[in-house]
C-alpha cells in the first residue's frame, strides 16, 4: 500500500512537471521553425489560415525530437525538489529500496518512448502528406503574387512588366527574355492583357492580343509575330523559390525500407537505413535518461554535492542522446554491424541499471 501511494505521488509530480515544461520548450522551437515561413504572409503569398495549417504540420516532428530533452529536465527538476525537501532521504531511510522511487520514473520514460516512436514513425510522415497539399496550394497562390505591377520584375533571364493586376488578371504586359541563359536570340512580348493559369504542376501566364518579337543577334533583324493567345511558362521560377526535396525523415518506415531496396545510390541507401534505425533507437533515450537520473538524483544523498549531481545528471542525459545518435550513424554504415547498435545500447542500459541497483552512497 505504501509503495502504491509513493508510486502515484512521484508519478503525478513527474507527469505534471513534464506537462508544464514540454509545451513551453516545444512551443519555443516551433515558433523558431515557423519564422522562416513568415515571409509568405508578408508577401501576401498565403492566407493566415493556410500559414497556421502549414506550420502545424511541423509539430509532430519537432515534438518527437524535443520530448526526450523535456523528459530529462522535468525529471531532474522533480527529484532535485524532492532532494531539497528531504523526501528522497526520508523514503530511503524508512527501509524502502531506491527502486521504489525509480519505478514511476521508469514507467513514465517507457510511456514517453512509445509516444516518440509513434510521432516519428506515423504522425510525422502523415503530417508531411498534409504539408505537401498545402505546398501545392502555396505554389498556385504564389503564381498570382510573385509579380508586382508598375515595376520591372527580374526572374532569371526574364524581365516582366505590367501596368495593373486584378486578382489573376494582368493589364498591358511586357516580357523580355533570352532562352538558354542568353545564348539564344532575345524575345520581346507585348500584350494588352494576360492571366495566370495553373495546369497540374505547371503555371503559365496566358497572354492575349499582342506581339512577339525576336531579335536575331547575328544581324540584329527583328521578326514580328502577332498572336491572339500566347502562354509563358513561369514554373521554373516557382520551383527555384519553393523547391523542397522530400527528406528521409518525412518517409514512413515502409517507404524507407522500400527505397533502401530499390535505390542504386549507395549514399541514399545509407541515409534510408540510418533514418529507419535512428527512429527505433531514439525510443531508448528516455529510458537511458531515467537511469542516469536514478543514479545521480535518487541514490546519492550527499547534499553538499547537490548542484554537482544536478549538472552531472543533465550532461549525462545529453550524453546518452549523443551516444545513441552517434552509434546509429556509425554502425548502420554496414548492414552487418546494425545488430551491434542495439547490442551496445542494451548493454549500456544494463550497465546503468546494475550501477543504480548496487549504488549506496
Amino acid at each position: 500500500m505504501v509503495l502504491s501511494i509513493a508510486f502515484r505521488y512521484i508519478f503525478k509530480k513527474l507527469f505534471i512537471s513534464l506537462s508544464i515544461i514540454s509545451p513551453i520548450l516545444i512551443l519555443l522551437v516551433w515558433i523558431t521553425m515557423a519564422i522562416k515561413y513568415v515571409d509568405l504572409i508578408a508577401s501576401n503569398t498565403i492566407s493566415l489560415l493556410t500559414f497556421i495549417k502549414l506550420i502545424l504540420c511541423t509539430l509532430p516532428e519537432i515534438s518527437g525530437i524535443i520530448l526526450p530533452t523535456c523528459f530529462l529536465f522535468s525529471s531532474i527538476i522533480v527529484f532535485q525538489k524532492m532532494q531539497a525537501d528531504r523526501e528522497v532521504t526520508v523514503f530511503i531511510t524508512s527501509g524502502k529500496h531506491p527502486f521504489s522511487l525509480f519505478l514511476p520514473l521508469l514507467t513514465l520514460s517507457i510511456c514517453i518512448s512509445g509516444v516518440i516512436l509513434y510521432l516519428q514513425t506515423t504522425a510525422s510522415p502523415r503530417s508531411y502528406g498534409i504539408f505537401r497539399s498545402f505546398q501545392d496550394e502555396i505554389k498556385k497562390n504564389f503564381s498570382a503574387t510573385i509579380l508586382k505591377p508598375k515595376i520591372f520584375n527580374i526572374l532569371g533571364d526574364s524581365i516582366i512588366y505590367f501596368r495593373k493586376r486584378v486578382g489573376r488578371e494582368l493589364k498591358d504586359v511586357f516580357i523580355s527574355y533570352a532562352p538558354n541563359k542568353g545564348i539564344s536570340n532575345t524575345n520581346i512580348i507585348t500584350a494588352q492583357s494576360g492571366s495566370y493559369i495553373s495546369e497540374g504542376e505547371k503555371i503559365f501566364v496566358l497572354l492575349n492580343n499582342g506581339y512577339r518579337q525576336e531579335i536575331d543577334k547575328s544581324n540584329m533583324i527583328v521578326s514580328t509575330l502577332r498572336f491572339e493567345n500566347f502562354s509563358y511558362d513561369v514554373t521554373p521560377f516557382l520551383r527555384r523559390v519553393y523547391a523542397k526535396v522530400r527528406k528521409t525523415s518525412e518517409k514512413t518506415q515502409s517507404e524507407l525500407l522500400r527505397d533502401a531496396i530499390q535505390t542504386t545510390n549507395l549514399e541514399e541507401r545509407q541515409n534510408y537505413i540510418t533514418e529507419y534505425h535512428s527512429r527505433l533507437t531514439a525510443t531508448f533515450v528516455p529510458i537511458l535518461n531515467a537511469l542516469v537520473i536514478a543514479i545521480f538524483m535518487i541514490v546519492a544523498q550527499d547534499r553538499r554535492r547537490a548542484k554537482i549531481r544536478l549538472l552531472i545528471s543533465a550532461f549525462g542525459g545529453i550524453f546518452c542522446q549523443i551516444l545513441v545518435v552517434t552509434l546509429t550513424n556509425i554502425l548502420t554504415k554496414n548492414e552487418y554491424m546494425i545488430i551491434f547498435n542495439y547490442i551496445i545500447i542494451a548493454f549500456f542500459m544494463f550497465f546503468l541499471f546494475v550501477t543504480f541497483m548496487r549504488k549506496r552512497n
